[in-house]
């Protein structure tokens, strides 16, 4: 439940990436749309932690890979 504040009222921005296709969907107004985010490819992290701990403002897309 507060997770999902977080995401409606967009002091997160979720969002997702289609395993297949590679598009990217952004979650607003309650629904998934398509995102075209600046970056064409998409750097990818595997320790969300570490990632987290080394941003003190916003940070771009990123694709969490599976450990």
């Amino acid at each position: 439940q507060a997770t999902y504040e977080w995401i409606i009222n967009e002091w997160v921005i979720f969002t997702v990436v289609h395993p297949d296709t590679y598009e990217t969907y952004r979650f607003k107004n309650g629904a998934f749309e398509l995102y075209k985010p600046i970056k064409k490819l998409l750097d990818t992290v595997e320790d969300v932690d570490k990632l987290i701990e080394s941003h003190e403002n916003n940070f771009p897309v990123f694709l969490i890979k599976k450990a």
